[in-house]
């Protein structure tokens, strides 16, 4: 019973995410991650490439405050 009135989407989501960067300095950065997450908070993995090439690793967790 301490689910009742829960629906599924609001026990886990599932992200991904794609980002892309240019300035002067560093002409081709990209970040790709994943990330899972509930009505309590979120966490994501995130890989950073430097002009395609891995350039470090990146982790995320939120907390929701509602």
């Amino acid at each position: 019973q301490l689910l009742k009135g829960i629906s599924i989407p609001d026990i886990l989501q599932e992200r991904i995410y794609v980002s892309q960067l240019y300035t002067p300095v560093l002409p081709c950065y990209t970040e790709i991650g994943y990330g899972v997450g509930n009505f309590l908070g979120n966490a994501g993995i995130f890989f950073s490439l430097n002009k395609g090439k891995f350039n470090s690793v990146g982790f995320k967790i939120a907390f929701d405050l509602r």
